[in-house]
């Protein structure tokens, strides 16, 4: 079971939309989805109680909740059962529990807005890592996502994508748009097909399967390496 940890020490960056998009695709596409609500301001299980308002969970995705840095560990072991996939929201800021999430991580996915300070910050993540890499001896991969993005980048948006690349970043394309669809999830629940019609619906729906995708590119790149090893 695949565990994907969503993360950036910076907090409003876009993280839980991230983790409900990612986690919806993936659902939608036939598979078994754990989503761990880490967050203290619960967005994900505000989700959840949206979905159970309106009768709309997507079908194969479970909500696990109340999760800390003594329990972490043991709940993504326990659910490695099933095939499916497992994923972590994170709050935003590095903690201990930070680190356990991430010692068990198959990827490590960072999303962060298009601003300098939100980058920045999101890089610390990379010295998580290195740490947990250096204790546990193995590499643990991690890439970037650019979230909120305007149609038209900013001076500032076109110098974080180049300043991400030019340090070594795996950054994931497409970027994700600001689109009022995936703020929808949280008005609506359901999936990107479930939510209320609106123009930017179809366009919502192509990014966000294809960024899945780039996911579970790298996913299946990762566990190719670990079979070739």
């Amino acid at each position: 079971m695949p565990t994907i940890v969503v993360t950036n020490a910076k907090g409003g960056v876009g993280k839980s939309t991230t983790s409900i998009l990612l986690a919806t695709e993936i659902a939608h596409a036939g598979n078994n989805v754990k989503i761990v609500d880490c967050d203290p301001n619960l967005t994900i299980t505000r989700y959840f109680s949206v979905c159970a308002q309106n009768n709309n969970a997507p079908d194969r995705l479970e909500l696990i909740r109340n999760q800390d840095k003594g329990t972490i560990i043991p709940t993504i072991k326990a659910l490695d059962v099933d095939g499916g996939f497992v994923i972590i929201d994170l709050p935003g800021a590095s903690s201990m529990l930070t680190s356990r999430s991430i010692s068990r991580a198959d990827l490590v996915l960072t999303p962060t807005k298009p601003q300098r300070i939100d980058a920045e910050i999101g890089m610390e993540t990379r010295d998580i890592i290195k740490e947990e890499e250096e204790y546990l001896g193995k590499k643990i991969e991690h890439t970037f996502v650019l979230n909120e993005v305007s149609g038209v980048k900013s001076n500032e948006a076109k110098g974080v994508e180049a300043a991400l690349v030019g340090q070594g970043v795996d950054l994931i394309h497409p970027s994700l748009m600001k689109r009022v669809p995936y703020s929808w999830l949280f008005s609506f629940g359901g999936d990107l097909r479930t939510i209320p019609d609106h123009v930017g619906k179809r366009k919502a729906q192509l990014e966000a399967a294809a960024f899945t995708e780039a996911v579970l590119d790298r996913l299946e790149r990762i566990a190719q390496e670990g079979r070739d090893e």
